[in-house]
């Protein structure tokens, strides 16, 4: 027995058009290590190599999922005289996406034999953006359309609609409509999906009134609007909460003598998220009334208007509702539940019930149904219930986070458990411990930022922060003369953090209270205590009181 390749290559020296049966053959042998190998002993035996044993080569290899290992053999075509075409190319694209090798994928798009089939063939750029697109990476995808128009290839009409697509993903509503205006200029007719991708990349960016008058144009260009037409504009209004332009682009289609099919009932539906559950009860039922099924998502919508509209008997009563109808609770269900039962006092217990049944179910919780569970019990003081919830945290592989510590620190702050303080301390201690407010540890003596802090958690930072950071420098050598306490942020810190908005005045509130309590001096200052500053008059701080 000679060299693995040796052996091989007797089997096709003498019979070339077995070549590819050998190299399927390794890889079912586990030997795919040799492909390379092989190919270049054909080579330099003179076999006339051509695209179908390359292609043979990287299905052996994607078989045993050598994403890496096939992507090269691409690389190798041109050094062995073989030059790519559309299909070999499409297979790497495949490979780069399955093998989330996107760094491979741009190199790919920069080989000069590459190049020259896209060149000719706008499949091959369009399949790439595709790929780009499903990966969630749209700037990569916008950025090898703008790369095709350099170059001076003529993308045509499916590269236009997935850089529509890539508009959506990316919230890029002003770049769709320029895409948008483009395909007149370079002679490409529009159509029904090119007017639905423009749409949703507007009503994704909460354009409305811009994806209605495409929409409304559609007729005039010859363009009679489909069911997918329909849906997109009913989204784009669910993407605002216009509820009632919803229903009544609904009915038009009716009007229209077009069939909606369950996705037109369910944009619709997630059209009444703000609040208006009777009208998205309404829309569930008309699916079943239609003789349609709804799905998950059609209840999921349902439940979240009954959320915003804090009726968490009705949104029970969907999930209960659910199995007759053949669907199955998903963790959104279940979270929207637990979110429904966060905002009514009194129905921590509710929240807890519903977490497990989650678990119960098959569906991993993840830190969000924890922490929205562990606000239930906040809002009624249960903080030993929310801790029980934060130590069970580890069994699904999750971790604590600020979030966690300030729905914990609020229920301490609500609760009439005298335990409740001496807990609320040595837990504060072991959050700093955990770095869960990694911005704390470089508190200066002077300054104290609560921005991202609940009412619960500002309370006890700012009582560690008097104690364990303000009062040994109040006997050192340095001055401190004035402490300034930052309680809201600006208007880039609320839009960022909209939650940031509601719990500013409850913050502000926690922090009077701890002044009031220790008798701390306030400056006034007409210049720079404002809304969000409190500035305390450090020279008179009494150590032994902090």
């Amino acid at each position: 027995p000679g060299h693995p390749v040796t052996h091989a290559r007797e089997k096709w020296v003498n019979r070339p058009q077995r070549l590819s049966m050998v190299l399927s053959g390794l890889a079912m042998e586990g030997r795919t290590d040799l492909i390379p190998q092989l190919l270049e002993s054909a080579r330099d035996s003179l076999v006339d190599l051509n695209v179908l044993h390359f292609m043979s080569a990287v299905s052996a290899l994607e078989k045993n999922r050598q994403w890496e290992e096939a992507l090269k053999i691409f690389h190798e075509m041109p050094r062995l005289s073989v030059t790519p075409e559309t299909r070999t190319l499409t297979s790497a694209i495949r490979i780069c996406e399955t093998g989330e090798l996107w760094q491979g994928l741009l190199d790919l798009l920069t080989d000069e034999s590459a190049m020259a089939v896209a060149r000719e063939d706008s499949r091959f750029c369009n399949t790439a953006m595709k790929s780009f697109v499903r990966a969630f990476e749209w700037e990569r995808a916008l950025s090898l359309m703008d790369g095709m128009q350099k170059l001076g290839m003529q993308p045509d009409i499916h590269c236009y609609t997935t850089a529509l697509s890539a508009c959506n993903q990316g919230e890029q509503w002003q770049l769709a409509l320029h895409l948008f205006s483009l395909l007149p200029e370079n002679r490409l007719t529009h159509h029904n999906l090119t007017y639905c991708s423009a749409m949703a990349a507007c009503g994704k960016s909460g354009q409305l009134e811009v994806a209605l008058s495409l929409f409304e144009e559609m007729p005039a260009m010859r363009i009679l609007p489909d069911v997918i037409s329909f849906n997109a504009a009913i989204n784009a209004c669910s993407a605002v909460g216009d509820w009632e332009q919803g229903l009544t682009l609904l009915e038009s289609m009716l009007e229209q003598r077009l069939d909606p099919d369950v996705i037109s009932y369910n944009v619709a539906i997630k059209a009444c998220k703000n609040g208006h559950w009777e009208q998205a009860c309404s829309l569930l039922s008309d699916i079943a009334a239609m003789r349609m099924l709804p799905d998950v998502f059609s209840f999921n919508s349902a439940i979240i208007a009954c959320e915003q509209g804090g009726h968490w008997q009705q949104a029970l009563s969907l999930l209960a509702d659910m199995p007759q109808h053949s669907v199955t609770a998903n963790s959104y269900s279940f979270g929207g539940i637990i979110r429904v039962f966060s905002q009514a006092p009194g129905q921590w217990q509710g929240a807890l019930d519903m977490l497990e049944r989650m678990v119960e179910e098959g569906n991993e919780p993840e830190e969000t149904h924890c922490n929205t569970a562990m606000r239930a019990c906040a809002l009624g003081g249960q903080w030993q219930a929310a801790f029980d919830v934060m130590s069970q945290m580890s069994e699904f592989d999750l971790l604590p986070d600020d979030l966690s510590y300030n729905a914990i620190f609020d229920a301490i702050a609500a609760s009439q458990d005298l335990g409740a303080k001496d807990a609320g301390t040595r837990l504060f201690r072991q959050a700093l411990d955990e770095d869960i407010y990694p911005w704390l540890q470089d508190a200066s003596s002077s300054r104290l930022d609560l921005l991202g802090f609940s009412p619960g958690s500002a309370e006890l930072a700012m009582r560690w922060w008097l104690a364990e950071v303000v009062a040994p420098r109040l006997d050192s050598t340095t001055d401190v003369h004035r402490l300034e306490i930052v309680t809201r942020g600006n208007e880039e810190d609320q839009a960022l953090v909209p939650e940031l908005v509601e719990e500013m005045p409850k913050v502000e509130a926690a922090v009077a209270r701890i002044v009031e309590e220790l008798a701390l001096p306030q400056v006034v200052s007409a210049q720079e205590d404002g809304p969000g500053m409190i500035l305390l008059d450090a020279s008179q701080l009494d150590k032994d009181r902090l």
